[in-house]
């Protein structure tokens, strides 16, 4: 999980696999890992593309909200973001953690006036809570691109709300609970994020 720069792509390529090993048929109850490093790795970069092309209009208002309150980025912003590129898991909580960040009486700040930190926040969780249903049209289709198709993942979302809010619930309640031990023992959160 915190191998540097392959570790998390290649636990997200391996969830793919597994969600494709689902409907294959197959006696083995799990994917293979090996020979297929490769494999899982290239899956995984394109599965944080799809994360970060959601995220990617709240980063461009963050950092243009930043821009016009003459926010200057220092040291530790720039070590920060070394760490984000070589631990990618930290990618899925950079912005909401940033954006409470610029909001607080930190450094100069609040860069961010309560209210627009606010829509900056609840429109980052909107569009990351449409992420799995592209990840379902992934599945269907083979094809990543298919993951921004709103014209098919909204109808599924709409379809299946209950059961889309369920899965949520669940899986924030298998994943949450282990990120405190997450340094001291990063296999949970693998098994949790397969789960």
């Amino acid at each position: 999980v915190f191998l540097p720069i392959v570790g998390w792509p290649m636990v997200l390529g391996y969830r793919k696999a597994l969600t494709d090993h689902f409907f294959a048929q197959t006696d083995r109850a799990m994917p293979e890992w090996r020979g297929r490093h490769v494999e899982h790795l290239w899956n995984g970069v394109r599965g944080i593309g799809v994360i970060q092309v959601y995220a990617f209009p709240v980063w461009v208002a963050f950092v243009i909200v930043l821009h016009r309150s003459e926010f200057t980025p220092g040291a530790a912003t720039w070590i920060g973001a070394a760490i984000c590129l070589l631990v990618p898991i930290f990618t899925n909580i950079v912005l909401p953690i940033a954006i409470l960040a610029a909001s607080q009486p930190l450094r100069g700040g609040p860069y961010l006036e309560p209210g627009t930190a606010l829509a900056l926040s609840t429109a980052f969780h909107v569009l990351i809570f449409l992420v799995p249903a592209g990840f379902v049209r992934v599945s269907a289709t083979g094809r990543f691109r298919s993951a921004f198709r709103l014209d098919r993942t909204l109808p599924l979302i709409r379809r299946r709300f209950g059961d889309y809010l369920r899965a949520w619930w669940f899986g924030l309640w298998m994943n949450l609970p282990i990120l405190p031990l997450v340094l001291f023992c990063p296999w949970l959160l693998f098994w949790a994020y397969v789960g």
